[in-house]
C-alpha cells in the first residue's frame, strides 16, 4: 500500500468513525428522549412476548444512557489508535457529555415516576 492510498484509508476511516459517532449520540439521544412513546408501542403491539410498559422503558432508558457512556470511551480510542489531534475530538465529548446530561436525567426521572 503506497504512503497516499494509506492517507486515504485513514481519512475514509475517521469519516466513518465520526458518522458512527453521530449516529451513536443521535440514537441515544432519540431512545432517551422518546422511550416512553417506544415502551407503550412495543407493549400494545409487540405480542411475541407481552412485556409491561415499565419494563420496556427501563431497558430502553438504559441502553440510551449506556450509548452515551460508550461514546466517549470510543473516541478516545480512536484518538489513541489513529494519532489524531485531540482539539476536535475534545469538542466531540464535550457535546456528547451536554447532551447525555441533559437526556439521560430527563429520561431517569421518567422511568422514576414510572417505578413510582
Amino acid at each position: 500500500m503506497s504512503k497516499e492510498q494509506s492517507k486515504s484509508y485513514k481519512v475514509d476511516s475517521i469519516k466513518r468513525f465520526k458518522i458512527f459517532m453521530f449516529g451513536n449520540i443521535l440514537l441515544a439521544t432519540i431512545l432517551g428522549v422518546f422511550a416512553q412513546d417506544i415502551a407503550y408501542y412495543i407493549s400494545d403491539n409487540i405480542n411475541i412476548v407481552k412485556l409491561s410498559a415499565v419494563y420496556c422503558l427501563t431497558a430502553l432508558t438504559l441502553i440510551s444512557i449506556l450509548l452515551f457512556l460508550i461514546t466517549p470511551i470510543l473516541i478516545c480510542r480512536c484518538i489513541k489508535k489513529q494519532g489524531q489531534k485531540k482539539g476536535r475530538f475534545i469538542i466531540y465529548i464535550f457535546i456528547d457529555s451536554i447532551i447525555g446530561i441533559l437526556t439521560s436525567t430527563f429520561s431517569m426521572f421518567v422511568m422514576i415516576m414510572w417505578w413510582g
